[in-house]
């Protein structure tokens, strides 16, 4: 049976018919589904030596401000999550998670910080804008800061922070054994400090510059699964969330999209159909090129399953199923080899040269 395109518009697993950037609005729903995993719902307390002195006042009303929030974090993020009024319960819904991670200094995070910033400037950026520009500002000063903190430490440049954590709280056997080809000396240490400084620093600037954002993102991913492989740490959540926000930078179709294909029953067509939540491709068999229409070939399916939702939830319950049916060291080697995996396959996509979109 058909669905009116009143109800679809409202379906939780459309991200087209709202007044929120596409891939801006997938990105909010899958933090908000990410923050409720981690059992979000138990940070949401009343103030405790909070950042804000004025937050104090609260301590003389128990459960005020829990109850508040906590309304407002399931209203807002229940309209968000069906599509309705997503920019003004995006900006609610951040400021929530910006109140509760201000409310104490005992169970800061920046993670949660970097989340809640995320929902504000998703409900700031106009749909009309072609790209998210608002959350590559903010991703590119989260790296600035994570560069700059690290190089106003002496402890990053001389390799002990490194040394300490490798050796110490990690004690790593890859580590261990570069300490004994270097007769315990902390050049490795100091190598992969100053790579972490390094990068971080490019990947700002990068993020500010318009034609280079794919060169960005490439590195933004290179590096955490970097780091994810040798360590097996997400910072609590913090390398779910850099994956998260990145899918508000793909390349969202606008309209309908309409390819050239000689027949609608290959392999690379049904599982783009099956993914296309939003129906935003379409095809037509022909065998002869005509004009106004791109031919379906593999470049193309690589950029429309990145314009996909059911590719990033697909990728979510991916990861998430591991996590919950498999230990470590298996777990790990399944993730390794799932992010680095997907990672390869859609590569040749960042070194395009960016082209117009066709829609109809």
């Amino acid at each position: 049976m058909a669905i009116s395109s009143g109800i679809k518009a409202h379906l939780p697993w459309r991200t087209d018919q709202a007044d929120m950037l596409p891939g801006v609005l997938l990105t909010c729903k899958l933090l908000l589904v990410l923050l409720m995993l981690h059992g979000y719902w138990g940070y949401i307390r009343d103030p405790y030596l909070p950042f804000i002195p004025f937050l104090d006042w609260f301590s003389s009303y128990p459960g005020v401000f829990e109850y508040t929030l906590k309304t407002l974090f399931v209203l807002s993020g229940f309209f968000l999550f069906f599509n309705v009024k997503t920019r003004l319960f995006g900006i609610v819904l951040g400021l929530c998670v910006l109140l509760v991670t201000l409310a104490s200094k005992s169970t800061f995070k920046n993670h949660l910080f970097i989340v809640s910033c995320v929902f504000i400037l998703g409900g700031l950026q106009s749909k009309q804008d072609e790209k998210p520009h608002l959350l590559y500002l903010q991703l590119a000063l989260v790296y600035f800061g994570a560069a700059l903190n690290k190089m106003l430490q002496w402890d990053w440049w001389d390799g002990q922070y490194m040394h300490n954590w490798f050796s110490v709280i990690l004690e790593h056997p890859l580590y261990s054994q570069l300490q004994e080809w270097t007769n315990k000396s902390r050049i490795p240490a100091q190598v992969i400090g100053w790579f972490s400084m390094g990068i971080e620093l490019v990947i700002g600037f990068l993020l500010l510059h318009r034609k280079k954002y794919r060169l960005a993102i490439v590195l933004i991913l290179f590096f955490h699964l970097f780091l994810f492989t040798l360590t097996k740490e997400r910072f609590g959540h913090f390398l779910d969330d850099i994956l998260i926000i990145l899918i508000s930078f793909a390349g969202w179709p606008r309209g309908k999209t309409t390819y050239q294909s000689n027949s609608k029953k290959t392999l690379k067509i049904k599982i783009l159909k099956l993914l296309d939540w939003n129906d935003s491709y379409q095809f037509e068999v022909s065998q002869n090129e005509k004009n106004g229409f791109t031919i379906f070939k593999h470049k193309h399916f690589l950029n429309a399953l990145l314009g996909t939702v059911g590719f990033y939830v697909g990728l979510f319950a991916l990861d998430l199923a591991i996590r919950i049916l498999f230990e470590n060291p298996m777990q790990h080697i399944l993730q390794c080899v799932a992010f680095w995996g997907t990672f390869l396959y859609f590569i040749p996509v960042f070194f395009e040269k960016p082209r117009n979109t066709i829609t109809h």
